[in-house]
């Protein structure tokens, strides 16, 4: 069972992306072998109606996840009554976490508020999602150009705040090495992996902050699935034998779980369940794929690595040439 932290309910503001229905996102997650899924919502974006948003995540969550999706309601520091939000997403909707998006909201790390709501949000036992941006900013709309949240204040900040869980996503290119070095050591801070991008990633990923601190996280429907499962197949070679392994004779590749509705002292937990058993069997490649350009036995045989697929649906491979090719789109 592959767990993802990182999937959003509803439409992304700027273009329709298959699965951006909630029966039509669960239906393709489970397709994937998704066991578990994180939750936001793309409402909490730009909408400023947040406790609407947190409601009716909560309910999609509950009328068609039916067990597969835990909501993570989103919080802005800077409206009126959003400690009221807070509470809400802890006692009324018994969300395991919040997501937030500093840059899209209005405020900076630095934020007094920002400071207070990681001590409300630790003291309640809620995990904090820290969306540092959304997509690259090459591709944003022209009129809405939002910059990525600055990730220096990070270490003193979480330094400052030792009873919360934070989980980083989006931060690949915001984070360089010392600085990655410091934020990892700072306290109880976990990254996903939607955003990395490059052969051998999530190899040097895991050698740079252990396997422990590192979840899978697609940020699907935005971003192909598919991208993160082959990031792990990549991996593996690289990994000792007890990472980024999801087929379930190892430990799974670490994420984060918490049983069904509020837990307040909930751990992050590491999975050992059985999910697809290669890259062809989750994406339903037949026999002959050209995009394998190879003959695999769907679910069994052994993809030629090293593959790596970018955020934007680019396959690479150095060493076979067929494997050069886009994407069409996720799997119906």
């Amino acid at each position: 069972m592959i767990i993802d932290t990182n999937v959003s309910l509803s439409r992304w503001p700027f273009r329709r992306v298959p699965g951006d229905e909630p029966a039509d996102l669960v239906m393709r997650l489970r397709r994937r072998g998704v066991g578990r899924a994180f939750a936001g919502s793309f409402d909490g974006i730009l909408h400023k109606d947040l406790a609407g948003v947190n409601t009716r995540l909560a309910g999609d969550c509950r009328a068609y996840g039916k067990g597969l999706l835990l909501p993570f309601g989103s919080v802005n520091p800077k409206l009126p009554d959003w400690r009221e939000d807070l509470r809400r997403c802890r006692e009324e909707h018994r969300m395991p976490g919040i997501r937030l998006h500093p840059n899209y909201h209005g405020y900076d790390l630095k934020d007094p508020a920002f400071a207070e709501l990681l001590t409300l949000a630790g003291a309640g036992g809620l995990i904090v999602q820290l969306a540092m941006r959304m997509e690259d900013e090459r591709t944003q709309h022209p009129l809405l150009r939002v910059p990525p949240v600055d990730a220096e204040p990070l270490p003193d900040l979480i330094r400052g705040q030792p009873g919360v869980r934070i989980v980083l996503l989006h931060w690949k290119g915001l984070l360089g090495p010392a600085l990655l070095e410091h934020v990892a050591a700072a306290g109880e801070v976990y990254f996903e992996i939607s955003m990395l991008e490059g052969l051998g990633a999530l190899a040097r990923l895991i050698q740079q902050v252990s396997a422990e601190r590192v979840l899978f996280g697609s940020n699907f429907p935005l971003f192909y699935f598919e991208s993160a499962l082959f990031k792990v197949r990549e991996a593996r070679p690289h990994a000792t034998a007890t990472e980024c392994d999801l087929r379930g004779e190892r430990p799974a590749l670490v994420a984060s779980a918490v049983t069904s509705g509020h837990t307040p002292k909930a751990a992050i937990q590491v999975l050992s369940q059985r999910a697809p058993a290669s890259p062809a069997a989750a994406l339903g490649v037949s026999r002959r794929s050209p995009m394998y350009g190879a003959t695999n036995h769907s679910g069994s045989a052994a993809v030629t690595l090293p593959v790596a697929v970018t955020s934007s649906g680019t396959i690479t491979a150095p060493d076979v040439r067929l494997l050069r090719k886009r994407l069409p789109g996720p799997a119906s």
